[in-house]
């Protein structure tokens, strides 16, 4: 025997939804907050790595004057600016032998407490002028400190800044 499963369609019920439902309205909602969560972490991983990746550039290039103090017996003076920074060489006479401008990347300024704003190392590799520099972002600052006499560079942290409106 065979079973018969009859079904039957009733034309006459057949109902126009005009719009979206509740639940339709949540799930669009709940995906759009969640994409924008997604982007704005990212956004800000990225605003802290390109902070961090300046600061790391602005160590290595004192470093390098430090050690071209050192072994070709020069002067370095580095000027900072809000958005660059100037290297300047210099022998025994005071002679400008070399001039190098490093610009920031954008979006991030530079600050320091350096008297007059100049820094650099003598031809011993001792810094003359100890400060500390500041690399600012929209978000974050991070800080770095040029120790006096031995003119080591530390990169100390980064903070999210607090904007007080």
């Amino acid at each position: 025997m065979k079973n018969k499963i009859n079904i039957k369609i009733n034309i006459k019920s057949k109902k126009i939804y005009n719009g979206f439902s509740v639940i339709e309205v949540l799930i669009s909602l709940s995906i759009i907050l969640l994409f924008n969560l997604i982007v704005n972490n990212n956004f800000r991983f990225y605003e802290r790595s390109e902070l961090i990746r300046n600061a790391i550039a602005l160590k290595n290039n004192l470093r390098k004057i430090q050690f071209d103090s050192v072994e070709k017996n020069l002067k370095h003076d580095v000027f900072l600016y809000n958005d660059k920074y100037e290297i300047r060489s210099y022998n025994y006479d005071k002679n400008i032998l070399k001039t190098e401008e490093v610009y920031l990347r954008k979006n991030i300024t530079l600050d320091t407490n350096a008297k007059n704003k100049i820094t650099g190392y003598t031809q011993y590799g001792t810094g003359f002028n100890s400060c500390t520099l500041t690399l600012n972002s929209k978000n974050f600052e991070l800080n770095m400190t040029i120790l006096p006499a031995t003119g080591r560079v530390l990169i100390k942290n980064i903070n999210k800044k607090i904007n007080i409106k």
